[in-house]
């Protein structure tokens, strides 16, 4: 910094001894560490030994990183930089570890206005980050949840008007929409439950040994001391029976270069010196090489204790709704059947035109309400398989005859292949199977075709529904089969999201595969497989 400035450094040095701020002085094209103080030190994971070196022999981590590019920004310019939530990796030990901070670098300046060196102050924000990531992600949710309902009930005061306008046998059945419609818009408040964020844990597991490291957290969170890795056997055994298996072959799934790497799974950890259970939510990416090898293997693991406790009062809750609207929805429908027999018989027109449009709306809400009725069993874990050997084709076949007013104005064409043989729940199946031609038809203009395969392949049986619609983007397919997620260009079609998210889960059941293939304006095919079970 030269002589003529020693009393200068001399004073922010002592400035910056006393201060809990973390505090770092750099000069010079080569960006030296000319002073620091301990709190800078410690946040860099770092010790003394830095002071006087250049930040790329100090902190090499930090090469790939934008930092010296703004500061020599600010050298040049003398114009100080300031910004929030910006995302460093930092070298803690061995380990390479992702912070958020607030920083500045502010140029300091001699009589002559010339910058000579950069003053950086910096505060460690990942927590409050990604806690605000977390409460977005649960208000988008939300968000949701409160357009579908909207939607519903736009639905539900539309066939109300109609109703209206018929005559006096129709504004009978009024009545009785009416009170659905009240009931739904109670129960729209109880549907709206938010998710806190929990702490976070961070892991790292090698693919090559299946060893695996964390930080602090997570050795605590599963009851292991401190090391630098351990088996993953030893984590795993902390996961309580029921999700064990469903943990392994997460893990197994994600380290397939097919899958994209994507690993997100919730479970429940039970320490046995604790006597706590503590619900987890670990989310995480595989690396891959260019042999599509999987090389790195790391993530977050958040606790949601409390969301999960509110997850299961909110399942019981649309439980008890969902089974209480099967009696009202039952007499609706057995009215409307009654009247739209009559107005046929009066030869009405109007008055059938308008209970076949009633009718629909309400076979909508026995979907629905079924739908609710299969998330609450399936995660209180009582929705059970009842298993046979079938012909798969032979279901495939019979679904598309049985539902064929889902399909007015398109084609279907089924590719045949008898023969194929499953051990499964026919009716569990056959719901996936309406799923993936519902949402053909939804999605697709009326005058497309869909296209119904099958094929045995390497001893599994394949179901693959393709369509001509407008496609997913890449961002979405991801995601498609989580529960409640709709891609943003679907609002105006009526869903809540849990059609794809019961079909994987269905086939998850019977141990099966599901996926989708799709390309934005040229169609999607929705596929499952099952194990073929050979005579």
């Amino acid at each position: 910094m030269g002589e003529s400035k020693l009393y200068n450094k001399t004073h922010v040095l002592e400035i910056m001894a006393l201060s809990d701020v973390p505090m770092a002085v750099y000069s010079t094209e080569e960006m030296i560490i000319e002073a620091a103080n301990d709190a800078m030190i410690k946040l860099w994971g770092k010790d003394s030994s830095v002071i006087g070196k250049s930040i790329d022999k100090a902190l090499p981590e930090l090469g790939d990183q934008p930092f010296k590019d703004i500061y020599l920004q600010v050298l040049r310019s003398g114009e100080s930089y300031t910004a929030t939530n910006m995302a460093t990796e930092l070298m803690m030990g061995d380990q390479l570890q992702l912070f958020y901070f607030d920083f500045t670098y502010k140029a300091v300046k001699d009589g002559l206005g010339k910058t000579y060196c950069v003053l950086n102050t910096a505060s460690d924000v990942t927590h409050r980050y990604l806690n605000e990531l977390a409460l977005k992600a649960s208000e988008i949710r939300e968000q949701q949840l409160n357009e579908e309902l909207n939607v519903i009930n736009q639905q539900l005061a539309l066939t109300v008007q109609e109703l209206s306008t018929a005559n006096s046998e129709l504004r009978r059945s009024k009545s009785e929409i009416e009170k659905l419609y009240k009931i739904l818009q109670e129960s729209e408040a109880q549907l709206k439950f938010a998710i806190d964020a929990g702490r976070l844990a961070t892991w790292d597991l090698n693919p090559t040994t299946m060893e695996f490291s964390g930080n602090e957290r997570l050795y605590r969170w599963f009851g292991l001391s401190p090391a630098d890795q351990f088996p993953l056997k030893r984590a795993t055994e902390v996961i309580i029976e029921k999700d064990r298996a469903r943990v392994l072959a997460a893990i197994e799934r994600a380290l397939q270069y097919e899958s994209g790497g994507r690993y997100d799974v919730i479970y429940t950890i039970a320490v046995p010196e604790s006597n706590k259970l503590r619900t987890a939510h670990a989310k995480g990416r595989a690396v891959f090489d260019e042999h599509k090898r999987a090389i790195r293997f790391s993530g977050i693991l958040l606790d949601i204790s409390e969301q999960a406790e509110e997850e299961m009062r909110k399942n019981d809750f649309i439980g008890i709704v969902s089974h209480e609207l099967k009696t009202p929805m039952t007499s609706i429908k057995g009215y409307l059947q009654i009247l739209e027999r009559e107005a046929r018989k009066a030869e009405n027109h109007f008055a059938t035109r308008i209970l076949t449009n009633t009718d629909k709306v309400v076979n909508k809400l026995v979907a629905m309400i079924n739908s609710f009725l299969d998330v609450s069993r399936l995660e209180a874990g009582k929705l059970h398989l009842n298993k046979e050997v079938f012909d798969v084709f032979d279901l495939v076949r019979e679904t598309t005859e049985d539902n064929l007013l889902l399909f007015t104005g398109r084609q279907i064409h089924l590719n045949e292949c008898g023969g194929v043989k499953v051990f499964a729940d026919k009716d569990k199946i056959r719901n996936v199977i309406i799923n993936f031609l519902s949402n053909a038809a939804k999605y697709s203009p009326a005058d497309t075709s869909i296209d119904v395969s099958c094929e045995e392949q390497d001893g599994w049986a394949r179901i693959i529904v393709s369509d001509q619609g407008k496609g997913i983007e890449a961002k979405d397919l991801g995601r498609i089969f989580e529960r409640y997620y709709r891609v943003d260009e679907d609002k105006a079609v009526s869903g809540f999201g849990i059609g794809l998210y019961l079909s994987a889960e269905i086939i998850k059941l019977h141990e099966g595969k599901i996926g989708v293939k799709s390309e934005p304006k040229k169609g999607s095919s929705f596929w499952f497989a099952l194990p073929a079970v050979t005579d």
